[in-house]
Order: C-alpha cells, then structure tokens, then sequence
C-alpha cells in the first residue's frame, strides 16, 4: 500500500517505567511531481522528475496500459543537470508505447503514492518492410485511386507516395498519408493521361523504408 513501510526508529523514555520506547515513522514522502520523457542521442528514453523532500531512491514502474497492471523495473537516485531526477530505460521493446510512473522512497523505506503516468516509445533503429500489395485503378472521373497493405510493424508513423508524372525529373513526393491510411487517390493526374507510383513507409524515428513494386496508373478522358 502506498505511503505504508519499514520505519525509522526513535527512541523515548516511557513516563511511568522510565523504559525506552520505539516510536516508528509511517509518513511517506510526497508523490514525485513533472515526470517528462525525452528520447535521447541513442534512441533511448531519458525520464526526468521533481525530487521529492525526504526522499533516498526512486521506484520506476511500466505498464503496458495507461491504467496498469503496473511492474517495477528499476530503482534510481540519479540527478540530471538541473537538479531533476534521472532515469534511462533501455530495455522496453522497441516501437511499442509503454507508460511509466515513479514513487519516492524514504530511509525508513515509506514510499509514497505514485506520480502522474506519462507514456514513451523507444524507437525503432531499423527501417521498416516495403509496403506490399501497391495497385492503381482508375476511379471515376475522380483520378487515380492507389491502394496498398498495412505494415505489420507498430512504430510505422506514415506513408509516402511518389510518383513520376513525366516531368523528366524522376520520381517525386506526391503525399504523405498518415498510419492507418493505407490509400490514396490522386486527382491532380489529367483525364486521358497516367503516371508511375510507389510508396515507403516511415517509422517513428523517421527512418525510411524501400520502395514498394512500381505500378501504373491511367485515368482515360
């Protein structure tokens, strides 16, 4: 139970029986407060929080919920520049959002209730898979409908469409769809005309994947 733990013992002298007494500390500290996450030059989250008055170490707690079960992964009493208190998780698995909250400690080993639970993501080092399955129809009098698979992988963030439209430039970024979007329609490609289309796929850290098969596109008069 929070604010619940060993305790500190002082000692007193009973009135009656001039014996000495034990009088135990039950106060826990006060929760930590400003618990923020940053990804850091090695693609790894640095925590950061408040210390709390009376507090000797810090418990990190990670869940893969917002609202638990959570477990306990570490124990700190690190500080940063500035004062704050420190803490680098390296070992959640890349691409997947976890949330974390933080409890204060004391010498008598109270802890305190838990901070506010704040969520954080290492990202993926490695690019994500082409995107598969890319087709191009005509669609109406609207344009040129691109369709293609989901990613399988959770950090994708986006998609980018590019497309060659005969400009003798190559191909060129024609949009950016968000996760979740796996389509497409372009209605700026002229009736009677067509273009060549491919897409790759960005993943949190915004490395880019390779392209996916090249289609073609027609959308007649």
């Amino acid at each position: 139970m929070w604010g619940k733990g060993l305790a500190d013992s002082l000692t007193a002298c009973h009135p009656a029986s001039g014996t000495s007494v034990v009088s135990k500390d039950h106060t826990a500290p006060t929760a930590p407060t400003g618990l923020a996450v940053t990804v850091n030059q090695s693609q790894d989250l640095d925590f950061t929080w408040n210390p709390s008055v009376g507090a000797v170490s810090y418990d990190v707690y990670r869940a893969e919920r917002a609202d638990g079960p959570f477990s306990k992964v570490a124990e700190t009493s690190s500080t940063s520049t500035g004062g704050r208190i420190l803490y680098e998780d390296m070992t959640s698995q890349r691409g997947y959002t976890y949330w974390y909250r933080v409890t204060a400690v004391d010498a008598a080993a109270n802890q305190s209730a838990p901070s506010t639970a704040v969520p954080g993501m290492r990202p993926s080092v490695n690019p994500a898979g082409r995107p598969q399955g890319l087709t191009a129809t005509n669609d109406r009098h609207d344009g040129i409908a691109l369709d293609w698979a989901d990613n399988s992988e959770p950090d994708v963030r986006e998609y980018r469409t590019d497309h060659f439209a005969n400009t003798g430039t190559g191909f060129g970024l024609l949009a950016t769809v968000p996760k979740g979007t796996s389509e497409y329609l372009d209605t700026a490609v002229n009736p009677g005309s067509g273009d060549y289309y491919y897409v790759t796929a960005l993943n949190s850290s915004g490395t880019e994947s390779g392209p996916s098969t090249v289609v073609e596109g027609f959308h007649p008069s």
